[in-house]
């Protein structure tokens, strides 16, 4: 995209990289719920890609573009809530 160059230099910058920006927060949050819904289903594609609406060979796509290892799962994946408190 080819902007004006009486623009302000940080403002044409930040136009100019908003789109890659935004993608790569996608990526994030992408890679992240596919993360939560396969700990959530035992990693169990089956089942995970059922959850999220996608086929389990777009799953399986997907956990090798993130390389969604089971252990790489555990650290993007959110805690436990606490177990609730009993009086």
């Amino acid at each position: 995209m080819q902007l004006a160059t009486t623009m302000p230099d940080p403002i044409r910058v930040e136009i100019e990289n908003g789109p890659r920006r935004l993608r790569a927060i996608c990526r994030r949050a992408e890679r992240a719920e596919i993360a939560r819904a396969l700990m959530e289903h035992a990693h169990n594609r089956t089942h995970t890609a059922e959850a999220l609406g996608i086929s389990r060979r777009t799953l399986i796509n997907k956990i090798r573009e993130y390389t969604l290892t089971r252990a790489a799962c555990r650290m993007h994946s959110e805690p436990p809530p606490p177990p609730p408190i009993l009086n």
